[in-house]
């Protein structure tokens, strides 16, 4: 009886060590380094930056949903937020995932280029934008500085 009750407590403190440690590394958005990751899915390509006070920062958006699946991996099967969203080039090779991203995770706020947008796809992710009420949308130009909290400025 008393061996039942001790392989019970161990089994227990097992249990609870084991979520410790992953509650940990979930709740833990930043290790205090710059991290970047470059993605690539099919044509498309985009950037997933990760700040050092736990950021998350995606650099365009790929072509199509390929990469949002590569940018999935990256940011965690847990986290639905994404801090902010740079759409540097208005082709859809560069912009085409960002409609994906929008769709599926909460986003914090969407920088565009401050030249006139040329393309559909671009007027649409800024329509887009522009309906998600906790979303701040603005346009960056040349010299546009971002500053994140423990210094780091893009």
């Amino acid at each position: 009886m008393k061996q039942k009750r001790y392989i019970a407590y161990f089994g227990i403190g097992i249990s609870l060590v084991t979520i410790f440690f992953i509650i940990s590394a979930l709740s833990l958005p930043g290790d205090g380094t710059l991290r970047v990751s470059f993605l690539r899915a099919g044509e498309g390509r985009a950037i997933f930056v990760r700040t050092p006070s736990g950021a998350s920062i995606l650099i365009d958006g790929g072509k199509d949903s390929e990469t949002l699946r590569a940018f999935a991996k990256e940011l965690g099967p847990l986290q639905r937020t994404i801090s902010m969203i740079i759409e540097t080039n208005t082709e859809a090779s560069n912009s085409g995932g960002i409609y994906e991203v929008l769709d599926r995770y909460q986003v914090g706020a969407l920088v565009t280029e401050g030249m006139p947008n040329k393309s559909i796809g671009s007027r649409l992710v800024a329509r887009i934008a522009g309906k998600i009420k906790q979303m701040v949308h603005f346009e960056a130009s040349r010299g546009t500085r971002i500053l994140f909290p423990k210094g780091t400025q893009i």
